[in-house]
Order: structure tokens, then C-alpha cells, then sequence
């Protein structure tokens, strides 16, 4: 696409966090999602899309890896709101971002 500016690229960086945080590249995995997220939110001037939350989770999952839970709660927070407003409460993305956001206050002892 030759472009930063493109949805496809910003597609493609997500799926290379995702890679990176696999083989336990957090560094790395996290600056591919913050970048894919940008670019998101640049083209989707709408900030409610699910693409924008699925960014958003990849960055928790790398804070959940290296335990700075502080940083992906309020993170968690706009994923699972972003999700219930776009696909609604009884939609499995949304179960899926509450599992997030579980994880996440599970391990600072809000339970």
C-alpha cells in the first residue's frame, strides 16, 4: 500500500504484535500496536471500532505480560467500552475484552 496512512498496514501491524508478543518480543510488540492503533485512529476519525479495540487489547496483553497492570487498566477499560457500544453486550469480542479486563483486576486483588 506504500503507506503508513492505510487500514491494511495498520491491519498488519497488529498481526505482527500479536507475533512479537508470542515469541515474547514485548518491546517490540508493544510499539506495533501503539503504531497500529495511530493509524487507526487517524483514518477512523470514529474512535468507537473494533479494529481500535483489538489494538488496544494488544497493548494490555503485553502490560499483563510484563506486569505493569497500572498501564493496561485504563486501556482494558476504553477496549471494553469501545466493544459493547460497537457489537453490544451479548457479542463474544465483548466477552472476550471483559476476560481482558478480568485478568487485569484479578491481579491487583480487585475480585
Amino acid at each position: 500500500y506504500g503507506t503508513e496512512n492505510h487500514i491494511e498496514v495498520a491491519a498488519s501491524m497488529v498481526q505482527l504484535g500479536e507475533l512479537q508478543c508470542a515469541l515474547c518480543k514485548f518491546t517490540e510488540a508493544r510499539e506495533s500496536f501503539v503504531d497500529a492503533m495511530n493509524i487507526q485512529r487517524r483514518i477512523l476519525a470514529d474512535r468507537k471500532h473494533t479494529d481500535i479495540a483489538r489494538s488496544l487489547l494488544g497493548v494490555v496483553s503485553v502490560q499483563f505480560a510484563v506486569g505493569d497492570y497500572a498501564a493496561a487498566m485504563p486501556l482494558v477499560v476504553e477496549a471494553c467500552d469501545i466493544r459493547k457500544s460497537v457489537v453490544g453486550e451479548a457479542h463474544p469480542d465483548y466477552a472476550n475484552a471483559l476476560q481482558h479486563r478480568a485478568r487485569v483486576e484479578f491481579v491487583q486483588g480487585n475480585y
